[in-house]
């Protein structure tokens, strides 16, 4: 389940608000991506990690607790 779930993440490009941030972060400092961009990066990726981690946490808790 953990490999089918970081497959998907990988082949639909989403982004990982603490994974992606060092690279944005390495990017900020490099000069190529300004404070501000980076914080209009960051703000949907981490919304869209959390709707998405309580969905899939929600999806995994009911399959484990639903009667046959």
């Amino acid at each position: 389940m953990i490999w089918l779930l970081t497959f998907i993440v990988g082949v639909g490009h989403f982004a990982h608000c603490i994974v992606t941030s060092c690279e944005i972060l390495s990017a900020m400092l490099g000069g190529a991506v300004s404070p501000a961009g980076y914080l209009n990066w960051l703000l949907p990726a981490t919304l869209g990690n959390i709707v998405g981690g309580v969905g899939i946490v929600s999806v995994l808790n009911y399959g484990q607790v639903r009667q046959n």
